[in-house]
């Protein structure tokens, strides 16, 4: 009997994991796993999250898109007319910014000036395709 150890230890007793106190009188034995072996047991409930595979979101799985995530939020020809009509108001705005100053009117050449960068940002992310919505803003 010496150098047998002890089975009980190993599998009585549950796994230690996110800050939970170990519960069973009888101290883990030296070199146990810290999750059971065991699969879980079917028609028992839901099994523990320790017992769950891990699934294809896992780190290192391969990443296989959806359909919803192929599928591009806006067509080809609304990006590249709302890009456009976001490109002008950009220079529209770089213009007036830069003649307003020009002319010494100092602070609404500023604002001009920081929307026309507004505007390129927007414009930027409209050709990139990150703009989650397109926005359609012209005045006559």
């Amino acid at each position: 009997m010496t150098g047998d150890i002890d089975p009980a230890p190993l599998t009585a007793t549950p796994p230690r994991g996110l800050g939970t106190p170990q519960t069973s009188a009888q101290p883990m034995a030296w070199g146990a796993p810290r999750t059971s072996t065991t699969p879980p047991v079917a028609g028992a409930g839901a099994p523990p999250l320790w017992a769950i595979p891990p699934d294809a979101d896992a780190p290192g799985a391969p990443y296989r898109p959806t359909a919803a995530a192929l599928r591009q939020p806006y067509s080809n020809t609304k990006r590249v007319t709302y890009g456009l009509l976001w490109a002008g108001w950009t220079v529209v705005l770089t213009i007036a910014g830069f003649g307003l100053l020009s002319s010494g009117q100092i602070l609404p050449g500023l604002i001009a000036l920081a929307l026309a960068g507004l505007a390129g940002r927007y414009d930027y992310r409209i050709w990139a395709w990150r703009a989650r919505r397109l926005l359609f803003f012209i005045i006559f």
